[in-house]
């Protein structure tokens, strides 16, 4: 038990963990030799929920923030500090359809995407 994080972020650690060790950690010589990373991480990690954190659940997301966001980030920067960077930047993504003032359109088209990969 963590005295920084509540019960919902220590299970989305665990969650991250786990998807770091059994997804990624076997593709890290993959991604490495081939300078590319596999598409099937990004569409786990979608089926898993990581790519929708940061968005309202209003819309689709799970609405936990950056906070939550940083949590999977560094799990995955466990195994694959390459493939963190680019999840975090792709995580992060969302915030700009957010903010954009063509935001409701621009959601529409690109916002499922993104969360599932």
């Amino acid at each position: 038990m963590s005295i920084f994080l509540n019960d919902e972020m220590e299970l989305l650690q665990e969650s991250a963990r786990e998807f770091a060790e059994r997804y990624v950690a076997p593709a890290v010589e993959g991604m490495e030799s081939e300078n590319e990373f596999p598409r099937e991480l990004y569409l786990k990690a979608g089926e898993l929920g990581f790519l929708g954190l940061i968005v309202p659940e209003k819309i689709g997301g799970a609405g936990l923030g950056l906070t939550a966001v940083g949590i999977v980030t560094e799990e995955i920067a466990k195994v694959s500090p390459a493939f963190a960077i680019s999840y975090y930047v792709d995580s992060c993504m969302s915030s700009y359809l957010m903010e954009s003032p063509n935001r409701v359109e621009l959601l529409k088209k690109y916002l499922p995407g993104v969360m599932t990969g």
